[in-house]
């Protein structure tokens, strides 16, 4: 009986085995639970949206209804937050993986390698070399830097006096203030210089003092352009501050830019020359350079003749107003009724090539800024409508 009893009696490797079973169901079972909890909380708007209110209770339909929004409101944002953060992420992965396949054919490629081996060893070399070319030149590039900003500003500033239709009284005060503070600022800079003489740039003279290079005749064309077009900027400020008509101030302002690019274009002549013919040369240098500026003269003036054309143009449509189709009879005027652009009585009527009847100043005040008809976008004339906002070129002529 005993030995039985201990053949049919539970051994300890089998109670072990037991409890290690239960214990596993146990943490299975715990962790069903959990994700079904997670499922349900992740699910729950989208069950609380589905579910519809009882028709036995219609008066608290507008509660639920009003937390169902807010939950879902506050759900989109969540969703918005989670979609930018994982639009963040795969970029990030993206580059990862982009600068992982570069260093990969780098390491693949023997002459890619060698590339870098040289680029890693010049660039400390270039950045020394241009840190101690700055210091040196600090003040020159400090008056470049300031002169440049101080004209965007300005330049900034007279561009909102024109898209503004009415410009308020603190705008116009404060752009005023700007330019006089800034011009005084900026002109205290770099005309009083002992090394050269901006009147003389501005007469078309050699503006050094003594004969210089070519670092120093790149410092006068800019400092002297960002001047002239300082002073243009100025011009139509108060363009836009006198109480002409839109289309009129538009004109102006075009024309003002056309002759400042004109005469902008002239002020690098005699640098150049002298920077071709001023020092002591002799020989073959001295017929290379003659070349060299006789192409440069051709360049010149082809570029010339096309401004000087534009200008004209330009000043032509200032004197004489461009005729807008014909005149309609008295008939269409009455069927048409009333002008589409200022929505009243019609004065001086003129009927476009498309038959439709405006103002003949509405019609001429849409087309500075537009080239067609503003019912049916027909053509009605192509014209240059360039430079009438306001702005001043920001380039910088060195040649």
């Amino acid at each position: 009986m005993e030995q039985e009893t201990a053949y049919f009696g539970p051994s300890s490797s089998f109670l072990a085995d037991q409890e290690h079973y239960e214990l596993q169901q146990r943490v299975e079972a715990a962790a069903s639970q959990v994700l079904m909890n997670y499922d349900r909380m992740m699910n729950l708007p989208d069950v609380r949206v589905d579910i519809e209110p009882s028709e036995n209770a219609p008066g608290d339909q507008d509660q639920p209804s009003q937390g169902t929004s807010t939950e879902n409101r506050d759900q989109g944002d969540d969703n918005a937050a989670a979609r930018s953060s994982q639009s963040v992420r795969e970029a990030a992965d993206r580059l990862r993986g982009e600068y992982a396949r570069l260093q990969q054919t780098i390491n693949q490629n023997q002459d890619a390698q060698t590339l870098c081996t040289m680029v890693t060893a010049i660039v400390p070399f270039v950045l020394l070399f241009v840190l101690k070319m700055v210091f040196d030149n600090f003040l020159s590039i400090f008056r470049i830097v300031t002169a440049v900003g101080s004209f965007i500003t300005v330049d900034s500033r007279v561009q909102q006096l024109f898209t503004a239709a009415r410009p308020s009284k603190s705008l116009r005060i404060t752009s005023v203030l700007v330019f006089i503070v800034l011009f005084y600022f900026t002109s205290g800079l770099y005309i009083y210089d002992d090394g050269f003489e901006m009147t003389n740039a501005l007469l078309l003279r050699y503006a050094g003092v003594v004969y210089h290079g070519f670092f120093f005749t790149l410092f006068v064309l800019i400092i002297t352009d960002t001047f002239v077009k300082m002073m243009v900027s100025g011009s139509k400020m108060i363009v836009s501050l006198s109480g002409l008509s839109m289309g009129m101030k538009r004109k102006i302002n075009q024309f003002l830019e056309y002759t400042s690019q004109m005469y902008r274009c002239l002020i690098p002549a005699p640098q150049w020359i002298h920077y071709f013919l001023g020092a002591e040369v002799a020989g073959f240098t001295f017929y290379t350079n003659s070349m060299l500026l006789c192409l440069y003269g051709i360049l010149k003036v082809r570029e010339l003749w096309s401004l000087a054309q534009l200008t004209i143009k330009c000043a032509a449509r200032m004197v004489y107003s461009t005729p807008y189709g014909v005149t309609p009879t008295r008939e269409e005027v009455d069927k048409e009724g009333m002008c589409s652009i200022c929505h009243g009585d019609f004065s001086s009527p003129t009927k476009l090539s498309c038959s439709h009847i405006f103002c003949v100043s509405c019609i001429d005040t849409w087309l500075e800024s537009e080239n067609t008809c503003p019912m049916c976008r027909a053509v009605v004339e192509k014209k240059d409508n360039s430079w009438k906002s306001g702005a001043t070129s920001k380039g910088i002529r060195l040649c």
